[in-house]
Order: structure tokens, then sequence, then C-alpha cells
């Protein structure tokens, strides 16, 4: 907080959450962009058949989450405390973790030695 203003990494922090998940679900151009990755991921599937590990980087509130999970296994990672708070309580990740992904210690924390990841977002 500085100036008495509250700082957020993204416009959705500052709602509560039954309100960012309401605006999220009705935006059509949210609602247009899962149609889009819907379509790319049932393109990758068809070629590649069914994907195992997908890491979602910057998933925000999860809105994402469970398109992706249609697919595979989805790992997300979220600067925003918040963000990642609402996307794990959607259950939808297999983990979500609230770092820049450039923190995370070359990235030994997604144990990407174990995993490939066919699909990062």
């Amino acid at each position: 907080m500085t100036n008495g203003k509250i700082h957020t990494h993204h416009a959705f922090e500052a709602l509560n959450a039954d309100n960012a998940n309401q605006l999220e679900n009705s935006l059509w151009w949210i609602q247009g962009r899962k149609h889009i990755i819907r379509k790319h991921l049932q393109t990758i599937a068809s070629r590649s058949g069914k994907l195992q590990n997908i890491m979602d980087i910057g998933c925000g509130s999860g809105g994402n989450l469970d398109l992706l999970a249609e697919c595979g296994s989805v790992v997300g990672v979220e600067p925003s405390g918040v963000l990642a708070e609402r996307s794990r309580a959607k259950g939808v990740a297999s983990e979500i973790h609230d770092s820049q992904i450039w923190d995370v210690g070359t990235l030994h924390s997604f144990q990407l030695q174990r995993f490939q990841y066919q699909i990062v977002t």
C-alpha cells in the first residue's frame, strides 16, 4: 500500500471472488478466447494424441484451467497470491504456484526433470 492505494497485479484482485467469477464468465471476449483455445487444443490433440501435462503461466483466477484440464493434467503459475488462491479454490489444477515463473529456482519446483509439458500457455 502506497499513499493509501492498494497496488494490484491484476484488475480482478480488487473485486471479491464472486464478482470476479461472474464478470469472467460473462465477458464475451473471454468466452470467445476460450472457444479459440479449445479449437487449438483439439487440433493439437488430434495430431499428437492425449496431452498429459499442461502448464498455464499467468493462470490468473483460473478461468482457463477447466478448459485445459479437458486435455490433460494442469499446473498453474500466478504471481498474484489473491488470484492464485482463487485458482486453487476451483480445484481443477493439480498444482498452483503463486510465484513469478523466473523466481522458482530454475523451475525445479515444477519438476521439469520428471515431466514433459506438451502445452505451455
